[in-house]
């Protein structure tokens, strides 16, 4: 693999008499120091997840009165327009642990769903769909990036179905409160730790501890 090819090489640059003190001048780095066999390691993770790591765009069925409707609302007039609050966060987010080149991918295919989703500005519309993806293959990580999008574009109540158990919709709830709600038992967490603006801070009506029920929903009406 070229990837572990380079870092051979570069071992025996570190490794050849005067070899760390001509890559010190090279990179202007005056203290740079032996590398530990674990950092080396480190090294080659950093660098397979910056360039090994690849995701198809998605593939779209419609049927032909889809076709019909404008399906460039968001990605093609509303996006620009919108300041983007939620998915800003929750990219910056991402950009943690994701390379630029699947972050991408998440928007694309984000943009493609919500524009295949009916525009809230419009009176009523009735639209079905599904998205499916494989086991392991980031579902959660899409449909967290359409929840902040949707918020940006203006929905205003937005139902995740987790699943029949407990501890998956625990962990759902935990994802989402990361990448969307920013707040977690009144501290920020995940987007949130970043610039936030408590005016646009979402009403969650469950909790990793809790699931929805009518006395919280009540509270936060009133």
């Amino acid at each position: 693999d070229q990837i572990e090819k380079e870092i051979n090489e570069l071992k025996e640059i570190f490794a050849a008499p005067n070899g760390l003190s001509i890559l010190s001048r090279i990179v202007n780095a005056p203290n740079l120091s032996p590398l530990a066999e674990n950092e080396w390691d480190k090294l080659k993770l950093q660098l397979e997840r910056i360039f090994n790591v690849k995701m198809q765009n998605s593939v779209s069925l419609q049927g032909f009165e889809q076709q019909k409707r404008d399906l460039t609302w968001w990605s093609g007039k509303e996006k620009i327009n919108c300041m983007n609050y939620y998915w800003t966060r929750y990219k910056n987010l991402l950009k943690r642990t994701l390379p630029i080149n699947i972050i991408d991918v998440i928007d694309n295919d984000t943009d493609r769903i919500l524009d295949n989703i009916g525009n809230p500005a419009l009176n009523s519309f009735n639209i079905k769909g599904m998205v499916v993806g494989h086991v392991q293959f980031g579902k959660t990580g899409n449909y967290a990036g359409l929840v902040c999008k949707a918020a940006d574009a203006g929905y205003k109540f937005v139902v995740v179905i987790a699943g029949g158990t407990n501890s998956l919709r625990n962990q759902t709830q935990k994802r989402l409160n990361d990448a969307f709600v920013g707040y977690y038992q009144g501290k920020q967490v995940g987007a949130g730790l970043g610039e936030t603006n408590n005016e646009y801070l979402p009403v969650c009506l469950t909790t990793a501890e809790r699931d929805f029920n009518k006395n919280d929903a009540d509270k936060a009406i009133n």
